[in-house]
């Protein structure tokens, strides 16, 4: 960071431009890390419920027994919510979302990840 060096009995300091500071703070919301919402704040962005809801009980394939394929949870829910962004929330994915947020119950069957809206 700084170029220190005593020529004839004079110190000379001089801010070294070439090195770059690891320990500066992120200046691009891309590069920084966001912390994990817990299931509380979850819930109460309205948006995110609602949008993850809709796309859960209006969805046309929804069995019987409300229980729906994730990967079509997905797709429909990026229709309702196209600026979604996991890591807005601290997150790397949507599943991981759906099981935190407390607001959906989710099973696996033969490998495949199904969710739906919890009954009160």
């Amino acid at each position: 960071m700084y170029d220190v060096s005593v020529v004839d009995k004079t110190l000379s300091i001089k801010v070294n431009t070439n090195q770059t500071n690891s320990a500066k703070t992120p200046t691009n919301s891309k590069q920084a890390i966001k912390a994990q919402w817990d299931g509380n704040q979850l819930k109460c962005d309205t948006k995110l419920s609602s949008s993850l809801r809709k796309s859960i009980i209006d969805h046309p394939k929804t069995e019987d027994d409300y229980w729906l394929n994730f990967a079509l949870v997905g797709n429909d829910f990026r229709k309702n919510y196209p600026n979604f962004n996991p890591e807005d929330y601290g997150y790397t994915k949507l599943a991981t979302i759906i099981k935190k947020i407390d607001l959906f119950e989710t099973k696996i069957v033969d490998s495949t990840f199904y969710v739906r809206c919890k009954t009160p």
